[in-house]
């Protein structure tokens, strides 16, 4: 679950990102959203439906919640430890 929502909060602010004539800068995107989406659910190999479930799971549990939270802040840690090595 924490590689999901690592992924699916990057879609998020990527989305923001993409200016078009329809959509100004830092409004989110929601069709590019959408495809981001369904890239990242398949990648996953679960359908939206079964990551509702359980993320509602998930809310009705916060002490599970924050320990997912926990590990996807860590993911981008690592994220931005490789980025900053590039450099």
């Amino acid at each position: 679950m924490a590689a999901i929502l690592t992924d699916i909060h990057l879609a998020e602010s990527y989305s923001t990102l993409l200016k078009d004539s329809l959509h100004q800068s830092g409004e989110r995107n929601l069709d590019s959203l959408n495809a981001l989406y369904q890239t990242i659910l398949g990648h996953y190999n679960i359908t939206l439906k079964e990551f509702n479930i359980s993320f509602e799971w998930y809310k009705k549990h916060p002490s599970d919640l924050d320990s997912i939270y926990q590990k996807v802040i860590t993911n981008y840690s690592i994220m931005e430890d490789s980025l900053s090595k590039l450099h």
